[in-house]
């Protein structure tokens, strides 16, 4: 799990920092991430989403399109043609879902256990509608933040 860490410390900057070929960013409703860490919600409408690959749906949700460096900011990876349901996230493992955040202290934080409920994936107008909650990890730190009431909707290419 610490390599898996290391990794993910690596590549983070990556997820929270490039712009993405194809990016379809979000100004309306139809795109929406919200959830609460340790109780205290996070709702935000400033929403990237593209093809990480012909499998794969990558996400950045932000608090402020503005900010140059995004603080307190997630992103994560989506199966596209993951079906309804109900998956679990085991020690960070989950072929269907993964949340990544970076901290208002600039940590980074990997996903540990939890749930990812997919309400509905419509592949034909492409819009994923879903729940998730677990807790995070950073083991350098040893803080574990708790998601809980995470929902999400977007439409991808």
């Amino acid at each position: 799990m610490k390599q898996a860490l290391f990794l993910l410390l690596i590549a983070a900057p990556l997820f929270f920092s490039c712009k993405k070929k194809n990016e379809t960013k979000s100004t309306s409703g139809t795109y929406t991430f919200s959830l609460k860490k340790d109780g205290v919600p996070f709702t935000s409408n400033n929403v990237y989403v593209t093809l990480a690959d012909e499998n794969t749906i990558y996400f950045e949700s932000y608090n402020s399109l503005t900010q140059q460096l995004q603080y307190n900011s997630y992103a994560g990876v989506i199966r596209r043609d993951v079906l309804p349901g109900t998956y679990q996230i085991i020690d960070g493992e989950s072929e269907e879902f993964s949340l990544y955040h970076l901290d208002i202290d600039s940590i980074y934080y990997g996903p540990g256990n939890g749930t990812f409920t997919v309400i509905s994936n419509d592949t034909i107008n492409k819009i994923i509608q879903a729940t998730f909650e677990l807790d995070l990890y950073n083991d350098g730190v040893d803080i574990y933040p708790l998601i809980t009431e995470g929902e999400l909707t977007f439409h991808y290419e």
